[in-house]
């Protein structure tokens, strides 16, 4: 993508440039759709017994969250994804543990934080479906295929670029390429966007991973 960014209209030198506005429109366009590449194998948490009746669990892995889908207990029955002050007003006086039936998420930026409702009175499995954040990519053999995004529509990317890059050099040459980022962004919306809704989806959040995860308190 670097070099069909870079093309015959900006030089070599530019490359560092160049990975830095691949990056900005990967983190543009990753969370402006609910795109099906975004989506990973649900997640399988254990939760602990809670005497404290209002622990908050800090979950640490290897891939970053963008959104927790919702909760889903041992059953397969789904909790309810509720706002924090809504959860509070439920939660935060009750003095008796159950089995949970709600949950609500704090937190964002590595500092990701979820509670549960009523407090667990007995250890519990578990499951979160999740959407992953943006990647980063560093390296130039870094490739955004690797992340889900498919190659047919890495011209998304390459062409947002440019533009930047034009834009950058107050080359109004830039308002050309307008036109085609459009026809590039509605085509991958039709074909890889899905519908949002549902009360138990779309819980922004992050730091929220497959592998390695622990429990803390």
């Amino acid at each position: 993508m670097q070099d069909a960014v870079l093309d015959q209209r900006f030089g070599s030198r530019r490359r560092t440039t160049v990975k830095r506005k691949l990056n900005s429109a990967i983190r543009k366009y990753w969370p402006s759709q609910q795109w099906t590449f975004k989506r990973r194998v649900p997640l399988t948490i254990t939760v602990p017994v809670d005497l404290t009746l209002k622990r908050a669990y800090v979950v640490t892995a290897s891939e970053a969250i963008e959104d927790i889908l919702g909760c889903y207990n041992e059953d397969g029955y789904p909790l309810r994804a509720m706002p924090n002050d809504e959860f509070e007003a439920a939660f935060e006086s009750l003095t008796t543990t159950g089995d949970p039936w709600a949950f609500t998420v704090y937190g964002s930026d590595g500092n990701l934080k979820i509670r549960f409702g009523p407090s667990p009175s007995a250890a519990k499995t578990l499951t979160l479906p999740y959407n992953a954040s943006s990647p980063t990519l560093t390296a130039d053999s870094d490739d955004l295929a690797d992340y889900g995004w498919p190659k047919t529509h890495h011209e998304l990317v390459v062409v947002d670029a440019r533009i930047s890059m034009s834009m950058d050099e107050n080359d109004p040459t830039w308002r050309e390429l307008e036109p085609e980022r459009k026809r590039l962004l509605e085509a991958m919306i039709d074909a890889l966007a899905e519908e949002r809704g549902g009360e138990n989806t779309s819980f922004g959040a992050d730091t929220l991973g497959q592998e390695d995860y622990v429990w803390l308190l």
